[in-house]
């Protein structure tokens, strides 16, 4: 995972002090921090220790998509976002992401930290 890729208010995993997410803030050394964690300016943690959260179901859920199932997927929407995760079929086990008309590449869009990007892009708000 790059620096680059991160957005302050980006969710990734983490490894220290026995948690496993939390939240990104990141200054213009391209140092990042946990938001929700009181550190000191001397507990700043290398970008290195961070690797990003898959995108899940569950995650989904969490930011307010509606989830409906269907014969083949389980689909989650939220505005003109839709996300199928295939269970049946010949895509079994694959992840769909629509926005809109346009389909974005899969293989780029596999990461909570992408869909957050992506959603804030075009709609201006936060997931």
């Amino acid at each position: 995972m790059k620096a680059q890729e991160l957005r302050i208010g980006n969710w990734v995993n983490y490894v220290f002090e026995d948690k496993d997410w939390g939240n990104v803030i990141m200054d213009g050394n391209g140092i990042v921090r946990l938001a929700n964690i009181n550190f000191d300016s001397t507990h700043y943690a290398k970008k290195e220790i961070f690797s990003p959260i898959p995108l899940t179901e569950e995650w989904l859920t969490r930011f307010g998509f509606r989830h409906k199932k269907t014969e083949k997927a389980n689909s989650y929407t939220k505005y003109f976002f839709m996300i199928n995760f295939v269970t049946e079929g010949r895509y079994k086990g694959k992840t769909f992401i629509k926005v809109a008309n346009f389909k974005p590449d899969i293989n780029n869009f596999l990461y909570v930290h992408q869909l957050q990007n992506l959603y804030y892009a075009l709609t201006g708000e936060e997931l």
